[in-house]
């Protein structure tokens, strides 16, 4: 038996308390981290770098292969996130979920489609989008904010691996929609732009091929839910990085992906054959 802790044990106690802005210059050095981490550094040189700022770097494993999570000290938590880094990936394709608690099982769903995929990393955000538990002034969207460690991590793998995409992942429910597009929707996939590049269309119509229900692409069948606001997105394009994938999945996807593994591989498959 490894005594390296789990990934997914170590994803059930990232939550933390309420998100604190970070302190100046603490996003210029996350990013200097990330860096060294997705050259592939590891080390305790490393470790201790990142203890400075208030997190710890752990060698973990889950069904017998190895991984490097990113969290929070439990004494310091303040909604930076939850980061796994799979050491031997390709880093082609990356999965960010940074709504997992108002978007009912994405967080869930994220972690399976990591450990059972091939995706080079993962984030997660560890704070309420909403604290006081309803939409506020006070948002700590991840997916809005433009300085917070998602946005050093995207720079980071930007300007490293300027080809890897990053693939977003939220939820929506189809009867707050507005259009009936939206309400008839199982999955809303987009390059949070107008004018969706051929591998967005094209992996619109490799899940349209599978069992995922009604599958549409923005702005082509959908004007709705198209992330064109999204900070990731919008930080990738000023890089010239046409690498940004948001995908919304209906409640009634979610479900499905959360309890049947064949579906999700089926899904995973359809990214990683569309998004090289």
């Amino acid at each position: 038996m490894s005594d390296k802790p789990d990934v997914i044990s170590l994803f059930k106690i990232s939550t933390g308390r309420n998100y604190e802005a970070p302190r100046a210059g603490e996003i210029e050095l996350a990013e200097s981290l990330f860096i060294r981490m997705v050259k592939g550094e590891a080390g305790n040189e490393l470790a201790l770098s990142w203890s400075t700022i208030g997190f710890n770097l752990i060698q973990a494993q889950h069904a017998g292969s190895s991984f490097l999570v990113l969290m929070e000290a439990a004494n310091q938590k303040s909604g930076r996130g939850f980061y796994v880094f799979r050491p031997t990936a390709d880093k082609k394709i990356y999965l960010v979920i940074p709504h997992r608690y108002t978007d009912e099982d994405t967080g869930a769903i994220g972690l399976q489609f990591f450990l059972e995929g091939a995706f080079s990393l993962a984030a997660w955000n560890t704070a309420r989008r909403y604290p006081k538990g309803e939409p506020s002034n006070d948002t700590c969207d991840l997916a809005r904010q433009p300085r917070t460690y998602l946005t050093a991590l995207t720079r980071a793998m930007a300007t490293i691996f300027p080809e890897a995409y990053q693939i977003q992942i939220h939820g929506f429910e189809r009867a707050k929609r507005k259009s009936q597009a939206g309400k008839s929707a199982d999955i809303i996939i987009s390059a949070a732009d107008d004018n969706p590049r051929q591998e967005i269309v094209n992996l619109g119509r490799r899940l349209s091929d599978g069992h995922f229900g009604s599958v549409r692409t923005y702005p082509l069948n959908i004007h709705e839910l198209g992330g064109t606001v999204n900070i990731c997105g919008q930080l990738l394009r000023t890089m010239v990085r046409n690498t940004f994938v948001h995908i919304e999945l209906s409640h009634e996807i979610r479900q499905q992906l959360k309890t049947d593994p064949s579906l999700r591989r089926s899904f995973v498959r359809r990214l990683e054959e569309t998004l090289q």
